[in-house]
């Protein structure tokens, strides 16, 4: 039970150029799904027939799906059967070849049919992609892409963590398939991480804007659950894989990001001299790009004195919060500060 590599390399060529029939595209995302559950298995015999069953499993539910829904009698049946039987030889071909990468150290390229690997074991490592893009792949990191972006499309795939800065070209999107999220994007900066130990996967955003989606099927959840969320700098987004479900929040540590932010990077920049506090959160908002949403809107027209300096985003949100007797958490996307007054906040000894 195993396949050539040229052989394996040829099929995944064809799906990042985007040139498999659609058919032919279902079945490498079967195997896509197939082959995550191999990862922790053992290479020994006895567990070969173990791990062909559950392929097989697999496969079978998703074309059951598909013949509910496309009854067109035995032909169908036997079509998908006999796909079905070459995707669990793809499968567990791939998979043994794949693991038999032993020759691999610190950083290494390899190159056949057009497919480079890259593979970042005990150091970072930094590589330009055919279209001038740019990409950080952090240690214990692996990186497949075509030697040249044909088609529609730029697509990667990502396996671990990696900071990307894609050249802009609206016409040719650039697709980055890791795990069970696919992000898009025409031209920006982010980065991609997974959490080994709980199998959540981190894309943050710091320049352009992206699309990140869900590929799998929300568990026991309703059909509003969003499977697609669009991020702009200082968001990011995190799927969890206990629930397969997006979370959209604020980066842990927001830059500034409007056009002139020299200016807002200048220690005097947020120094505030009675000032209105609906004036101070709008320049912030300007700077960072993150909504600020006051639930007491008495306090807009505060007076503030504050020397706000070169603190973080999330820092001069709680000056202000202990200036204004307020509180604040995050929402999705969002800052909302909560409760509040104009009474000067007078300190307890």
């Amino acid at each position: 039970m195993n396949i050539r590599p040229k052989v394996f390399i040829r099929i995944l060529q064809k799906y990042l150029d985007n040139s498999l029939r659609k058919d032919d595209r279902r079945l490498v995302d079967i195997w896509f799904d197939s082959i995550k559950e191999l990862e922790e298995e053992d290479l020994d015999i006895s567990e070969k027939q173990k791990i062909e069953n559950r392929i097989w499993e697999s496969i079978q539910e998703q074309i059951t799906d598909h013949t509910e829904e496309e009854n067109e009698g035995g032909n169908y049946w036997k079509k998908w059967s006999i796909a079905a039987a070459a995707v669990l030889f793809i499968s567990l071909g791939t998979w043994f070849y794949l693991q038999q990468s032993n020759e691999y150290s610190n950083s290494v390229l390899s190159q056949n049919d057009d497919i480079i690997k890259v593979e970042s074991k005990d150091k970072t490592s930094t590589l330009v992609l055919p279209d001038g893009s740019k990409v950080i792949l952090e240690k214990d990191s692996k990186l497949f892409y075509p030697a040249k972006f044909k088609g529609d499309f730029r697509k990667v795939i990502l396996e671990g963590n990696a900071f990307f800065e894609i050249t802009k070209n609206p016409e040719k999107p650039f697709y980055v398939y890791s795990g069970e999220i696919i992000t898009k994007v025409l031209g920006t900066s982010f980065t991609i991480k997974k959490n080994q130990q709980s199998g959540d996967i981190e894309v943050a955003v710091m320049t352009g804007k992206v699309i990140v989606e869900n590929t799998k099927k929300a568990k026991n959840i309703s059909s509003e659950t969003v499977n697609e969320v669009i991020l702009t700098p200082n968001e990011k987004v995190v799927f969890s894989k206990t629930n397969e479900k997006l979370l959209e929040s604020i980066v842990e540590k927001p830059i500034i990001i409007v056009k002139n932010k020299e200016e807002y990077e200048k220690p005097e920049a947020f120094i505030f001299d009675e000032q209105n506090l609906s004036n101070i959160l709008s320049k912030l908002q300007t700077a960072y790009g993150v909504e600020i949403v006051v639930q007491n809107k008495e306090i807009l027209n505060c007076p503030v004195t504050a020397d706000l300096g070169t603190e973080s985003l999330f820092s001069k949100i709680e000056i202000l919060n202990t200036l204004l007797n307020s509180s604040s958490k995050t929402e999705g996307s969002r800052i909302v500060i909560v409760g509040g007054s104009c009474v000067p906040y007078k300190p307890k000894f």
